[in-house]
């Protein structure tokens, strides 16, 4: 793929074609491109969400008694082994 963002400073450009796309067929855009980097700085810090309990509604609430008895005795199991 080939991508370039230029300022053109006239009303035609000349583009260099790869040697790998000649003779196949290739779609030229033309696009106005506009990059702030205050904007996107501050729209990724608004999308940013927490992931704890996203996974809740797989949750088997029958389940969860046991699988904590069974954690922590991994754990000691897990530190007794590293000690």
């Amino acid at each position: 793929m080939l991508r370039k963002i230029i300022r053109p400073t006239s009303d035609s450009y000349n583009i260099h074609i790869p040697n790998e796309y000649i003779n196949t067929d290739v779609e030229i855009l033309v696009l106005p491109f506009s990059y702030n980097d205050d904007a996107v700085g501050k729209n990724i810090q608004k999308e940013k969400k927490s992931l704890a309990g996203s996974l809740k509604k797989y949750a088997n609430p029958s389940l969860i008694e046991e699988e904590k008895d069974i954690a922590w005795s991994e754990v000691i199991k897990d530190k007794s082994v590293i000690s």
